[in-house]
């Protein structure tokens, strides 16, 4: 009779331990998942912060590079010393204007990099 109880007792228990063993799989497969997710995400921000610290010196690059190119305007300007005459001639201001034009053609593409540049791809903020 003792034996009868004992394979009972040792029966159910055996049903808890499948049931826990059953729990115990699916909660190892849902932390699993959260493990995974967060080893992406973690990955995924590493890299966006490392393109976008590449990306932030690219820019300052550029910048540099059109203030450059702003100065040299000016100083082409200031080299025609239109103030110092009373009339300007068609020769000067034309002269002016084609140095101007191919400083502008040349730092255009700088421009059209930077514009280039600008994320398309941002998530909007909800």
């Amino acid at each position: 009779m003792w034996i009868l109880r004992w394979w009972n007792s040792s029966q159910r228990w055996l049903k808890k331990l499948k049931i826990w063993k059953k729990k115990y799989i699916v909660l190892h497969s849902k932390v699993d998942v959260v493990v995974d997710i967060i080893k992406k995400l973690v990955d995924f921000n590493t890299n966006y912060s490392n393109k976008l610290e590449a990306k932030s010196e690219k820019d300052s690059q550029v910048f540099a590079k059109l203030e450059e190119f702003q100065f040299s305007i000016k100083e082409s300007i200031s080299k025609a010393s239109l103030s110092n005459q009373s009339s300007v001639s068609q020769e000067s201001s034309s002269q002016l204007i084609s140095t101007i034009e191919t400083n502008i053609k040349a730092e255009l593409a700088l421009i059209i990099e930077l514009v280039l540049r600008l994320p398309m791809n941002i998530p909007h903020a909800r």
